[in-house]
């Protein structure tokens, strides 16, 4: 079960029976606060979000994965480079960027 605690804004948060009550208003309050929180018995249930914050919820996911993904490929050359360094019987630990420039360009 997830643990992680929910922070948001008192006014961001509405009660389930209110919820259900009055949820053409609360849709028209989403696009003002881009989202609710519905909370049953004191606890958030459930998140509503409007199309254009989901939008930008998605966005900032998808970077966070390109840059995620960048990283790991960063570090897979690195570790090819590494090993093609210590094949050449350098210590890739050592040598100096000059020498690097050298290698790469030839």
């Amino acid at each position: 079960m997830n643990t992680t605690k929910l922070q948001v804004t008192l006014g961001k948060v509405i009660p389930f029976t209110s919820a259900r009550a009055t949820f053409s208003q609360m849709l028209d309050e989403i696009t003002k606060k881009d989202y609710l929180v519905i909370a049953r018995r004191y606890n958030p249930a459930a998140v509503v979000v409007s199309p254009s914050f989901f939008a930008k919820l998605l966005e900032a996911f998808e970077v966070v994965k390109r840059e995620k993904e960048l990283r790991s490929a960063q570090r897979a050359v690195a570790e090819e480079f590494s090993n093609y360094l210590k094949k050449q019987g350098i210590n890739p630990l050592t040598i100096s960027e000059k020498k690097i420039d050298k290698l790469l360009l030839r």
